[in-house]
């Protein structure tokens, strides 16, 4: 039987537990890079370019009930994380999209289409945490697509954080500061950290990453998830 599951609000609703099943799964496809093409006057062919970033896509699920017992369906709606059986090792970011009332489907009919709008990046559902007390130091990930981290810088004073040749800064730490960049956040004792700290977020990459840190860290830890395309 294949099924899925769907992580809302910190709540795992497993498919099986409500008699639903799938028919079968879409083919696993690779996110489309956002392009631009133009064409210039005086020019033949077209020029592309392109910010490296991917659009998102649809996955549609068809879903069936095994009987005919009525079984709450509300907690398929708004977003969260979907988890297949053919792929559970891996977990997608979506947005259900169904403007449609599945009870009734469910209810009249015992067939229906979930139709989850879909982040272009999956991860994995291991979670990673390292950490370091040296000022370099080096360490390999797994994936294909750059990994967002948090990460979590304890010392004080001004300190350079630079990965792979990036360099993010920090000024006047006094304790500790978390840099999330997924979310593009830098929180320091619940307080918004984000001026006192300038470059682009931090950013992991598939193989080997570089670590090396000026100024008086105390240590640094980095939390992540193995991200695929």
């Amino acid at each position: 039987m294949n099924y899925f599951i769907f992580i809302k609000n910190g709540i795992m609703y497993d498919s099986r537990d409500y008699g639903i099943g799938c028919g079968g799964f879409p083919d696993i496809v690779i996110p489309r890079k956002r392009m631009t093409i133009e064409s210039l006057p005086g020019r033949s062919g077209s020029l592309t370019s392109t910010d490296d970033c991917y659009d998102s896509y649809t996955k549609n699920l068809e879903c069936y009930m095994e009987d005919d017992v009525y079984k709450d369906l509300s907690w398929l709606s708004g977003s969260g994380k979907l988890i297949l059986s053919n792929e559970l090792e891996r977990e997608y970011d979506v947005t259900l999209k169904n403007n449609i009332e599945l009870t009734q489907i469910a209810t009249y009919w015992r067939n229906f289409i979930l139709n989850f709008e879909v982040q272009p990046f999956k991860k994995s559902r291991d979670k990673y945490t390292l950490i370091y007390r040296e000022k370099e130091f080096a360490f390999r990930i797994g994936g294909n697509a750059r990994a967002l981290p948090i990460i979590y810088v304890t010392g004080t004073g001004d300190i350079d954080l630079t990965i792979n040749g990036n360099t993010f800064k920090i000024k006047n730490l006094k304790t500790t500061i978390m840099i999330d960049s997924e979310l593009q956040v830098a929180m320091e004792d619940e307080e918004n950290a984000l001026p006192k700290t300038n470059g682009d977020f931090p950013e992991l990459s598939p193989g080997l990453n570089k670590f090396r840190i000026t100024g008086n860290l105390l240590n640094i830890k980095i939390k992540y998830q193995e991200t695929y395309l």
